[in-house]
């Protein structure tokens, strides 16, 4: 009887140890992703496609503190029957089109955005005209503002293209609700951790 009673308290220990050292792989997971570095002012803020509002918001409030004079966006690839919404007068804008609005809302001058051609469909092709609008602006340095758990991909794919030609520094949004303490409690968190990391394969492996 004692030893069943020893083996279950055995039992209950390891089982507690496991759940601990689960969450803290976990949050490793989580923390993984998100790179954040050291900010200083810079020639652009470049904001990456997607994550309305937080990574124009992001932007708009780094370009207010004053490091950086222009802010710099993309078009993503045209959704998909986008012309049959617009026959039908149906307005439905487009994520630069909504960039383009928060920042005017908050008062930014038009003169101090820049949004880039040609349109995009992956986030290695949009950091590829990225770079190229960099270097033909001569810009030494940026800031590269995107959602928490797609900081550390976009960083390591822009240091690949950039080859050190530009120092770039990470910024994940302040407004992204991402948190890599619980993201596996949380539906839309866990498929974005799941789709970063497979992602970073493909980046490894394909890409690059």
């Amino acid at each position: 009887m004692k030893l069943k009673v020893v083996g279950a308290g055995l039992l209950l220990v390891a089982l507690g140890l496991g759940m601990v050292y689960r969450d803290a792989f976990l949050v490793a997971c989580g923390d993984y992703l998100i790179s954040d570095g050291a900010l200083d002012k810079v020639g652009a803020i470049l904001v990456l496609s997607g994550g309305v509002p937080e990574r124009m918001l992001e932007a708009v409030d780094l370009y207010k503190e004053g490091y950086a004079p222009r802010i710099v966006i993309t078009k993503a690839e045209e959704p998909e029957n986008q012309n049959f919404l617009r026959a039908l007068g149906v307005v439905d804008p487009e994520v630069h089109e909504v960039n383009l609005q928060i920042a005017a809302k908050l008062d930014t001058p038009d003169t101090a955005i820049t949004v880039l051609e040609p349109r995009v469909n992956s986030t290695y092709r949009e950091l590829e005209v990225l770079r190229d609008y960099c270097l033909a602006q001569g810009f030494q340095s940026v800031i590269l503002v995107t959602s928490k758990p797609h900081t550390t991909r976009s960083y390591k794919i822009f240091q690949h293209l950039a080859e050190g030609r530009i120092q770039a520094i990470s910024r994940p949004s302040r407004y992204d609700t991402f948190n890599p303490q619980s993201w596996w409690k949380d539906r839309r968190m866990a498929k974005e951790v799941f789709y970063e990391y497979q992602k970073l394969v493909n980046f490894y492996l394909v890409e690059r």
